[in-house]
């Protein structure tokens, strides 16, 4: 029999996408590296959308400068110093953004996701 705990655990684990589930296991259970459980974050937060990890925009979430994703070389160096990129668009959030929302104290309200 398990725990209260772990069923809600396999309860979450189990409405992320196939390809998820690994990350996010090993992160829940401590098993990963911090890198593993920054990535299983940020893929919770963006709705398990890779892109929009890149395209993330909540510069007030403490993981941001170390979201998986993002763009390598000068171009990337500049963005991950709050150097937004020429031409960048905000990303089109299928679901509001649960971060800005739980940093702001109104979760359930919609919000745009940006700063």
């Amino acid at each position: 029999m398990s725990s209260p705990e772990q069923e809600k655990i396999n309860k979450y684990v189990a409405g992320a996408p196939a390809s998820c589930r690994g990350t996010l296991e090993r992160a829940l259970a401590g098993s990963g590296s911090p890198r593993q459980a920054i990535k299983a974050k940020c893929l919770s937060c963006c709705n398990w959308q890779r892109d929009e990890i890149e395209q993330c925009r909540v510069i007030l979430c403490p993981l941001h400068r170390w979201r998986p994703f993002q763009v390598g070389g000068r171009e990337g160096e500049a963005r991950r110093f709050g150097f937004s990129r020429p031409g960048a668009q905000a990303p089109a959030h299928s679901k509001p953004c649960r971060a800005l929302d739980l940093l702001s104290g109104q979760e359930g309200e919609l919000s745009d996701g940006f700063i």
